[in-house]
């Protein structure tokens, strides 16, 4: 986030954000289960922040198969 916020308060031209943070647990974001896949494809950013760190975790997964066919 240090790097995002530098970059957004700088003269840097820059487009628009990419990044789907999940809601706050107390002071940190939570973990993306699978009930939040309908959010994470309705924001349209696909880098989101919290996904498991497996990377075949099956949420994860689904929502790469899903950006690959287009829906």
């Amino acid at each position: 986030m240090l790097i995002a916020t530098l970059f957004r308060n700088s003269a840097l031209r820059h487009g628009p954000g990419n990044h789907l943070v999940n809601d706050f647990v107390d002071a940190r974001p939570g973990w993306f289960e699978p009930s939040d896949f309908d959010r994470i494809m309705a924001s349209g950013r696909f880098f989101a922040r919290k996904f498991a760190d497996d990377a075949d975790s099956p949420l994860r997964q689904r929502v790469l198969a899903a950006i690959r066919s287009g829906a």
